[in-house]
């Protein structure tokens, strides 16, 4: 039986059509009879057929398919096995197991825990010295760009508060993600949604394994979140009642509700901590509520990005008050009251 992998990086390409190259296999009960990664950048459907027909391949072994791509592949004698999202290693592994099935590691747990892994240390920025001596706060101006008539920084100009771009960016990490965000934000010939910016980003910054921090209310939205990052990624999802209830080292807590049923509190530090040890290069926080979000942030031993924000009352679309009078109103009368 001989089978083609369409590779990216070191995984099965999220796209059959969109890889760096092609790694045929034949195996042999089990065992790897042949083996040669073909160098040829795979663009189109009909590149990827040539592949295949030259070198006689039964099973196609991929993440997903496009229409044309499937039409395509109607023509040839050839099986699919497709939505796999995993490694190259892992993927082998499996074949040879005969485990392997479509589907295989997007909703399963891609990478074990470990104890310690390459964890990347992120460090305070050259922009937060801490806080200002009570002297040096009252000579300084309040600063509001929200007053701002000029607005020299959109024309790229200096005004009383800038600071040096140049000696901001000290860290080559600092420089590597501005410059890999400009990339996704000039990007015109498409546009991207949110979860699209997010694996671009992580794409072009060459992470490997991602860490979820999510709440326990957005559990659905998490497992769909993970079943798409895990086509690129190792990745690695810890809920926000991680840990045992009652207080412990790590900040978990038993509560009551109005019932007197016993409930757990969220315990941020603990997400912070499992995915230190998971080794998370980046974490996503997903729904976190408002100041368990800030302790995670702080915790957290690499960069942290917010994807989803819970807001029971708007969908999880907290801008949309931004737009209504009526909860601007309500806004408003709640901070009177307080």
């Amino acid at each position: 039986m001989r089978y083609a992998i369409p590779v990216l990086g070191d995984r099965v390409a999220p796209r059959s059509t969109c890889a760096e190259g092609v790694l045929i296999l034949a195996l042999n009960t089990g065992r790897i009879a042949y083996e040669e990664m073909v160098t040829q950048t795979i663009n189109n459907p009909f590149d990827l057929i040539s592949v295949l027909k030259n070198f006689q391949v039964d099973t196609l072994v991929c993440g997903g398919n496009n229409r044309e791509t499937r039409e395509s592949l109607l023509s040839l004698d050839v099986s699919v096995i497709d939505n796999v999202a995993c490694s190259v290693a892992q993927t082998v592994d499996a074949l040879q197991r005969g485990t392997l099935q479509s589907g295989y590691g997007l909703l399963t747990r891609s990478s074990p825990l470990r104890a310690k892994a390459e964890v990347i240390p992120i460090h305070p920025s050259p922009l937060n010295p801490g806080k200002q001596s009570p002297e040096v706060a009252s000579a300084s101006p309040p600063i509001d760009c929200l007053d701002c008539q000029e607005r020299p920084g959109l024309k790229g100009e200096s005004c009383q508060f800038s600071v040096n771009r140049s000696s901001a960016r000290t860290r080559s990490s600092t420089n590597q993600m501005l410059e890999s965000a400009a990339d996704i934000s000039y990007e015109t010939e498409r546009v991207l949604c949110r979860v699209a910016e997010l694996v671009y980003f992580f794409l072009e910054m060459k992470y490997k394994r991602v860490g979820i921090a999510f709440c326990v209310e957005l559990l659905d939205q998490t497992r769909v979140l993970a079943g798409v990052l895990r086509r690129f990624f190792d990745v690695f999802a810890v809920c926000c009642k991680v840990g045992d209830s009652g207080t412990d080292q790590q900040g978990a807590r038993s509560e009551f509700d109005e019932l007197g049923l016993e409930t757990v509190s969220c315990n941020p530090l603990g997400q912070a901590e499992i995915l230190d040890r998971f080794g998370s290069q980046v974490n996503v926080i997903v729904g976190l509520c408002i100041g368990v979000d800030c302790v995670f942030t702080q915790a957290s031993k690499v960069p942290v990005t917010t994807l989803f924000v819970r807001d029971r009352m708007l969908a999880n679309n907290p801008i949309g008050a931004m737009y209504s009078d009526y909860y601007l109103a309500e806004i408003t009368r709640h901070k009177a009251d307080l």
